[in-house]
């Protein structure tokens, strides 16, 4: 006779089972959700290695440009990722705008060796902004996010600056003061917070025109004298040695337009002692070699306005030397292409006021030829446009003063042809801007003298013609 098990046994073992099944399944996920961890971690710490170590290592190297940009976006498609999965996460929120704020700069900062790409870094500069707001927005009494998201601010505002748009690049300078200067206040001795505010008193200064110089100054002053502070609290730190070099530099440019020239030099002079000791302890830095062309090439326009013009040309060539080596070891580089492109029309500009008109059309030519080309690349550059139409006029100058000082009536016709084809071409961008009142003091002067200078071409080549069709029988 079979024995049968109790009902209350059979549901002991039912639930055993079913207890020993649920366990089996907890420990499971629990060993899946540690991996998904790990594997998130693994995959953030790459992100922020590619960010912070591989990038970084390189960023000062010539030549590294269209790597450094490669090694940027590998990063920020790695947090993309991860964002999806943890949007809420505030810590790899602001990693994500680290990410995107880095190649935003790689794309188009002007401070920075860069692809002049500046609609992507404007676009990435705005994603930087969004991410640290939603970053603040979680912890918003987090201070380092809400510094941040003022850096942020202040770098898009750089970004839009640069791009003509001067009315939201204001708006983004007016937030970040916002925050900067309630932070500095409670934290005098946070000297990162310190330094957001030097830098946004830095930016708001170059905001303003060359008509309002004064305002211009005040803040350059404030940002100065923070950065004096923060560079004697930590004497080793190089950055803070840039940052006053470059404070001189900026109110040393604003005296000059003024016509403070001692002033202004004196300013200069103080840079350069800082870039000359950055140059000798750091030779292979990319930023120490042009931050110091900057200042050569200022000293050279503060010269030239003393009417030392072989003063102001040996600067501007120290300039070249160092610009065309940096171009041709990173043909990617904007910001070196670019200054490259000023310094040949500096040193134009003041060949002509030396009437070596050979050495100016040449120098202007390699200026119009580079900046060309830029502007082939990024045709919604708006200050680049600028530069091609000024190297076309100043061109179009070059010609007619080879008119008007040569003899021979078969070179004056061609000089003054080729003057009024290269000032046809400029022409319409100058009357667009007179039109909607943007022409400077000193462009409706340059523009006045250009059309003078094609009035006198004009009357060479009627009397020229006029002589030719009365020799005719």
């Amino acid at each position: 006779m079979k024995r049968s098990i109790p009902a209350g046994a059979l549901l002991v073992l039912a639930l055993l089972f079913a207890t020993g099944v649920t366990l089996r399944q907890a420990r499971i996920a629990r060993a899946e959700r540690a991996r998904a961890e790990r594997r998130f971690n693994d995959v953030r710490k790459l992100a922020n290695s590619l960010i912070f170590e591989v990038h970084d290592s390189i960023s000062e190297l010539p030549g590294a440009t269209a790597t450094r940009k490669l090694i940027l976006e590998r990063a920020q498609e790695y947090l993309d990722d991860l964002a999806k999965e943890s949007g809420n996460d505030p810590l790899l929120l602001s990693e994500l705008a680290t990410a995107y704020g880095r190649l935003a700069s790689v794309l188009g900062n002007v401070r920075d060796a860069n692809l002049g790409e500046t609609t992507k870094a404007i676009e990435n500069g705005r994603k930087a902004v969004e991410f640290r707001k939603a970053a603040s927005a979680l912890q918003p009494e987090n201070r380092d996010f809400r510094r941040d998201l003022a850096a942020s601010y202040n770098n898009l505002a750089l970004l839009l600056g640069g791009q003509g748009d001067g009315k939201e690049s204001e708006k983004y300078r007016q937030e970040a003061l916002a925050i900067l200067e309630p932070l500095a206040v409670s934290s005098p001795d946070d000297r990162r917070v310190q330094y957001a505010l030097a830098k946004s008193y830095e930016l708001l200064g170059g905001f303003f025109g060359t008509d309002h110089n004064s305002e211009s100054i005040e803040y350059f002053a404030k940002s100065l004298k923070i950065y004096d502070l923060l560079a004697k609290a930590d004497p080793k730190s190089d950055q803070y040695k840039v940052e006053v070099s470059f404070a001189h530099k900026h109110l040393g440019s604003r005296l000059a337009m003024l016509n403070q020239l001692d002033e202004a030099l004196e300013h200069y002079h103080q840079a350069l002692a800082i870039d000359e000791a950055q140059l000798a302890a750091h030779p292979d830095n990319l930023n120490a070699q042009y931050f110091i062309t900057y200042t050569y090439s200022d000293t050279g326009f503060i010269l030239g306005k003393r009417g030392d013009f072989d003063a102001a040309l040996s600067y501007y060539r120290k300039a070249l030397v160092i610009r065309s080596s940096m171009v041709a070891a990173d043909p990617h580089d904007t910001r070196a292409r670019k200054g490259l492109a000023n310094t040949y029309f500096n040193i134009g500009w003041y060949l002509r006021e030396k009437m070596d008109f050979p050495g100016a059309m040449d120098s202007l030519k390699k200026s119009f030829a580079v900046r060309e080309s830029l502007l082939q690349t990024t045709p919604e550059d708006q200050a680049l446009l600028f530069n091609v139409e000024e190297t076309q006029s100043a061109i179009a100058g070059v010609y007619a003063a080879m008119a008007l000082h040569s003899h021979v009536p078969t070179k004056e016709l061609q000089y003054c042809r080729e003057s009024g084809s290269w000032f046809r071409k400029a022409l319409p961008f100058w009357l667009q801007k007179k039109a909607q009142g943007k022409l400077s003091a000193s462009e409706t002067d340059a523009l006045a003298e250009n059309y003078k200078s094609q009035e006198k071409c004009d009357r060479i080549i009627a009397r020229l013609n006029h002589a030719t069709a009365s020799s005719r029988p």
